[in-house]
């Protein structure tokens, strides 16, 4: 069932991805799309694919919690390969994100 689920979530997404590559970006207030929006600042988030990101305000910090899909990666704050669970990024200057920590979910069918 979960192989069931996770093939149509893929089938669902990679076209919207297709979509927002293929479109050509455009300066900031060139489209509806971009207004009131620019781009100043990123993580790769270790390679990780993400989905529901939360932002937290936590004493003076602003702390980005952000899930990821199924799988594994190498860690290079640890040096090892983990299961894909949450990462947690400071964004308090958000031209500047902050990689704090990966926290491991389970393993591939570990359920």
């Amino acid at each position: 069932m979960r192989k069931l689920i996770g093939l149509l979530l893929v089938l669902w997404v990679l076209p919207a991805c297709a979509q927002m590559t293929a479109a050509p970006r455009v300066a900031s207030g060139g489209s509806a799309e971009a207004k009131d929006m620019a781009l100043v600042g990123y993580d790769d988030l270790q390679n990780r694919s993400a989905y529901q990101p939360v932002i937290h305000h936590q004493g003076n910090r602003f702390i980005a919690y952000i899930g990821h899909h199924g799988g594994s990666a190498l860690n290079p704050l640890t040096g090892k390969v983990e299961p894909n669970g949450t990462s947690i990024v400071d964004v308090t200057d958000p031209r500047k994100p902050k990689y704090l920590a990966h926290v491991p979910g389970s393993p591939e069918g570990g359920g």
